[in-house]
């Protein structure tokens, strides 16, 4: 382990904020994810450049390492505000860490994260929430990043996905659904955070410049009615058909019945239809009733993901969580 800090204290000298080169990143994330256990999306400048737009992103941590003048190594941290424990706390969710092909027995993996997470508490944010596959290599790492680095660590919530088909005919875009401003989208989630054990919820906070960033991006899917909202995204993944999913983020449809839920999907559905997507994936928090989302056929995945939460501002406040409201990078 001493060896190990020692590896990290030394490269992370070598470490710099990210140059702002999209092209050359997303090649290096596709060069690099595509021996994963699933096909990843299908990184562009564009997608990335959409990402890193998010407000408040460009005064967040980047770090990267350059060799011979090109990218090795890139991790980043994208700001979020989240109630835990009843308040709310300014984070980063870490995303992206890639490293070249060609340098990854160099452990510039965990250098460029362990940075991450040093600078975002350098700049004062509250935490960091990580998310990794059950077994990777990116769940031991952080385990035992956090060790190395004597770092509070709590897996806040386990979860799985549900899949499934998105039927073309599905649905229509007329009727009373509509599509959600930014406040709509900003007040339905706000709505639905009360109500019980304020520790017992992890639960994001939207600001109006966050909620319009939401609904202008990349792909974007949503829909509105009665208080409820619906969003997503349509992403393309690097499979040789070059498949393009619909990613479901928002679920916040409490204040209607079961027959408007459903009709609900069935438009989003269709929006996401027109866009070219073939199939629709829900990362299950338990925060909302999916029922709506099994009964036209999606089905549980045995993918499972954990969320980790480092929060040096209040370390005690943080436990596992019932409700857990956040989007996952």
């Amino acid at each position: 382990m001493t060896q190990i800090a020692d590896t990290i204290s030394r490269a992370a000298q070598a470490v710099e904020e990210f140059r702002g080169d999209y092209e050359e990143l997303a090649a290096i994330m596709r060069a690099s994810w595509v021996d994963g256990a699933g096909a990843p999306y299908l990184y562009t400048a564009e997608l990335l450049a959409d990402w890193m737009r998010y407000p408040g992103a460009e005064q967040a941590p980047t770090p990267a390492i350059y060799a011979n003048g090109g990218l090795v190594a890139f991790a980043a941290g994208l700001p979020r505000q989240v109630e835990v424990a009843g308040t709310t706390r300014h984070i980063l969710v870490s995303t992206f860490l890639t490293v070249a092909p060609a340098q990854k027995a160099a452990g510039y993996g965990i250098v460029v994260w362990s940075e991450l997470m040093r600078r975002a508490a350098a700049a004062g944010y509250d935490g960091v929430v990580n998310y990794c596959a059950d077994g990777e290599a990116m769940h031991r790492m952080i385990e035992t990043g956090c060790r190395l680095l004597d770092l509070p660590l709590v897996r806040v919530k386990s979860f799985s996905y549900v899949v499934g088909r998105v039927a073309a005919g599905r649905g229509d875009g007329g009727g009373a659904p509509g599509r959600p401003s930014a406040r709509q989208l900003a007040d339905a989630a706000a709505a639905e955070r009360g109500g019980g054990d304020p520790a017992a919820r992890l639960w994001r906070v939207w600001s109006d410049a966050e909620a319009e960033w939401q609904l202008s991006r990349v792909g974007s899917v949503a829909v509105t009615y009665g208080g409820a909202v619906l969003t997503g995204s349509v992403v393309t993944v690097a499979d040789q058909a070059r498949t393009r999913y619909l990613v479901v983020d928002d679920v916040l449809w409490r204040s209607v019945d079961d027959r408007m839920r459903r009709r609900l999907l069935d438009v989003l559905l269709a929006q996401a239809a027109a866009d070219g997507a073939s199939y629709a994936v829900l990362p299950v928090m338990s925060y909302a009733d999916v029922r709506p989302f099994l009964a036209v056929g999606m089905v549980p995945s045995p993918h499972t993901m954990h969320t980790y939460l480092t929060l040096w501002s209040d370390p005690k406040a943080v436990r596992p969580v019932e409700r857990y409201y956040l989007d996952v990078i």
